[in-house]
């Protein structure tokens, strides 16, 4: 669906009915899609993408503990298991398909010819002109299991760290407010709100407030960005898509209130309610054991049933989301085989 779901903007009205048809493709796991020969080709390189920041993931992230975010532990690099290897893949190939349909678009030069729509705007999608977000949700993550909708914010603290890696350099060398950052940039870009409305709270050494869109480009601008052949190349390429924005996938998981038609749960992934089920599934379909730690009061094994972990004042329907424990994604809970 990465493939299938490129140039599918969900901000253009008349991609709605395309867009709905290609992830209900998606949701529906039993309809199996056939690839044009160019589309497999399309999707060779996108491994090849994935791959190559799979191991840049492992070469700066560390296996951390769940009282440390990922990329604070002085340890050795990840080497991952096969299994850990294919849920970030997995998060990769979804992430990627939702910033195609939902997510922001590459900053490009203003056409010189005005009969040519102009894209030259920090494009932040507006794609909540079309869909509700419950029409989002249900598109995008009412099919997954609640680890890998997990898998997938973890994955996107992943990304998020590495634009932090590359703005630490910048922040080293001057700040925003710095003629450097301007020169940077474009003129034709329009100024950030914190240029327009200055505030003596505004920490000018933080470049976080760019993170949540960069993010929102996409694994493949990502790998874009880290391909660059010199520090400069990459750090204007980072300054001309650097958009102020506090939305993030946080967000939208705390917020959305129908989390699926079908209410998940692990119970639901057993044929008979034993642990049997659950143990006959391939690894990369099963949740990690860091899920299962968090979300139950046990790790299963050995136990007949599942049992949810009880939550003091909180409801009912509170209790069984199973998904959103955003805390956990800063160290990867549910990406790793091991509990840490």
């Amino acid at each position: 669906m990465a493939v299938q779901s490129a140039g599918l903007r969900a901000e253009e009205s008349a991609n709605k009915r395309r867009i709905v048809e290609v992830l209900d493709r998606q949701r529906n796991g039993s309809i199996r899609s056939k690839l044009d020969p160019s589309d497999s080709i399309d999707l060779l390189h996108l491994h090849q993408t994935f791959q190559t920041l799979l191991d840049t993931f492992c070469s700066h992230a560390r296996r951390s503990s769940q009282t440390e975010p990922l990329g604070r532990q002085h340890t050795a690099p990840l080497r991952l298991s096969p299994t850990e290897k294919g849920r970030i893949l997995r998060a990769l190939c979804r992430l990627q398909t939702y910033c195609n349909v939902f997510g922001a678009r590459e900053w490009t030069e203003p056409a010189d010819d005005l009969s040519v729509p102009s894209r030259s705007k920090r494009t932040s999608s507006t794609w909540y002109k079309n869909f509700t977000i419950s029409e989002m949700w249900r598109l995008c993550f009412s099919s997954m299991a609640p680890w890998e909708v997990e898998e997938f914010g973890s994955v996107w603290v992943l990304m998020r760290n590495e634009y932090k890696r590359m703005f630490d350099e910048i922040k080293q060398e001057f700040p925003r407010t710095d003629s450097r950052w301007r020169a940077l940039r474009p003129a034709s870009l329009p100024a950030d709100p914190w240029e327009l409305y200055p505030s003596s709270s505004d920490d000018v050494n933080d470049y976080s407030i760019y993170f949540n869109h960069l993010v929102l480009l996409g694994p493949t601008f990502l790998h874009k960005v880290l391909s660059q052949k010199s520090r400069e190349d990459r750090w204007r390429l980072l300054a001309c898509n650097a958009i102020s924005s506090k939305s993030s996938f946080m967000d939208t998981v705390q917020v959305v209130r129908s989390p699926s038609p079908q209410l998940w749960s692990a119970e639901k992934c057993m044929d008979d309610d034993t642990p049997e089920g659950l143990r006959t599934m391939p690894d990369i379909d099963q949740p990690n054991p860091g899920w299962k730690r968090h979300w139950y009061s046990q790790d299963v094994t050995g136990c007949e049933i599942f049992t949810l972990r009880s939550a003091a004042g909180e409801s009912e329907a509170a209790q069984l989301r199973t998904f959103g424990h955003c805390a956990g994604w800063e160290f990867g809970y549910a990406l790793w085989d091991g509990v840490n």
